[in-house]
């Protein structure tokens, strides 16, 4: 297969500086990282450059959604200190785009979600930001590590692809390798599709449906698939705007002839409706009971979704199964069943499996189960309907803009 872009082990970094895009979106708890398995997924990647004699790698990374503001919780500060422990290097900090680079090895930029730029609409203001922080640093190339954000065209992602001569890292090489048995996956195939956002997933699960055996559909969206079928959904979360496009698409039997919707529903009264229903807690909501998917009682929260012989069959008999989102809020044990039941029969599976999303990522860690996961849910799942990426296009057009220099 011919070359379409540089990969890190392509470029030269002897005496060089280094801008690295990584995905250091981790949980900060009381100033300090409380899960690191991100930050060391790109480890490989940060010695690897250490090692071909980088001078200086600056490393950018965003941290939840502060829309383009300084958000002091949202810093990035916490995991520069918490790098160099699983290093043993310093690491240095750099507050704002724009100050002197110290001479370190290491060196991580504040959240870059913290300028507007980033996720501009303007490219022109995308490249600006992106000129900014390559005029911090001394000969630089630029290397693409973040897989996570490779779906959306902000600064960090393309911008500096524009610039200098830019490669593909060790962690997306690997993600990239990993999908792409997926994207056009051979024989009996199983799609698992969860969470509570629905707008997020409906373009998945129509492009999917053409391609994948079977879709296995739960998690808060299913609500608006009950709404759509004209079921009794109680207080459930719904988005009253994709009912109408649900109901056309239930209507093609093409499509939904491939769904296995959830044929009983885990519901309770919410007592406490100040606060989000994953940080609901004993005390907060009462009369827990199973029920069926077509009979949710008035004034009550589906909060898990259970399936019948035809979900397991499925799984049973796919070669493939890619899975994204969780079935029920499981963070709490008493609706955890329907992601550790589907979780579970996933595993134990003989297929070839892939689960992603930060949600499923969570799942997978807390009901102790085990199975290859990709780093980047939206990401990975626009890589599977696309075969390619934003940021995998922009390394494509740098290869063509570099490559005969």
């Amino acid at each position: 297969m011919p070359k379409t872009y540089y990969s890190i082990k392509d470029l030269n970094y002897k005496g060089r500086d280094v801008l690295v895009l990584v995905n250091f979106d981790v949980s900060i708890k009381n100033g300090k990282v409380s899960d690191d398995e991100r930050i060391r997924s790109h480890i490989g990647t940060l010695k690897y450059l250490k090692k071909a004699g980088a001078k200086r790698i600056l490393m950018m990374s965003h941290m939840g959604r502060p829309n383009g503001k300084v958000v002091p919780e949202l810093s990035t500060r916490p995991v520069a200190k918490h790098l160099s422990e699983i290093l043993k290097e310093d690491v240095g900090f750099i507050e704002t785009v724009g100050l002197k680079m110290p001479d370190m090895r290491y060196v991580l930029l504040e959240n870059i979600r913290f300028n507007p730029e980033e996720e501009s609409k303007s490219a022109s203001d995308r490249g600006d930001l992106a000129i900014r922080i390559l005029a911090m640093l001394d000969n630089p190339v630029f290397i693409n590590d973040g897989f996570a954000t490779n779906h959306r065209e902000f600064a960090s992602v393309v911008g500096p692809t524009k610039f200098v001569k830019s490669a593909s890292g060790l962690l997306l090489e690997k993600e990239i390798k990993a999908l792409q048995p997926f994207v056009n996956p051979k024989g009996k195939s199983l799609c698992v599709l969860g969470g509570a956002k629905i707008e997020d997933k409906l373009d998945i699960i129509e492009s999917l449906s053409v391609r994948y055996t079977n879709l296995i559909i739960g998690g808060g969206m299913i609500f608006t698939f009950f709404k759509a079928l004209g079921y009794e959904i109680g207080n459930s979360i719904v988005n009253d705007e994709k009912v109408d496009d649900i109901r056309k698409m239930m209507q093609n039997p093409k499509l939904s002839s491939k769904f296995i919707l959830p044929d009983k529903v885990v519901v309770c009264r919410v007592l406490d409706k100040k606060k989000k229903l994953k940080d609901l807690r004993q005390g907060d909501y009462d009369d827990v009971k199973t029920v069926s998917s077509t009979d949710i009682p008035k004034g009550y929260y589906g909060f898990d979704v259970l399936f019948n012989q035809a979900a397991q069959e499925a799984i049973s008999k796919a070669k493939f199964i890619y899975w994204n989102g969780p079935m029920g809020v499981f963070e709490n044990s008493d609706f955890s069943q329907g992601s550790y039941l589907i979780g579970s029969l996933i595993q134990d599976s003989k297929a070839k499996k892939l689960a992603g999303g930060g949600d499923t990522l969570d799942c997978i860690k807390i009901l102790n189960l085990q199975m290859p996961t990709t780093t980047g849910g939206g990401a990975s799942s626009t890589y599977i309907i696309n075969g390619t990426l934003p940021g995998i296009d922009a390394l494509k057009s740098n290869y063509k803009r570099f490559g005969s220099k």
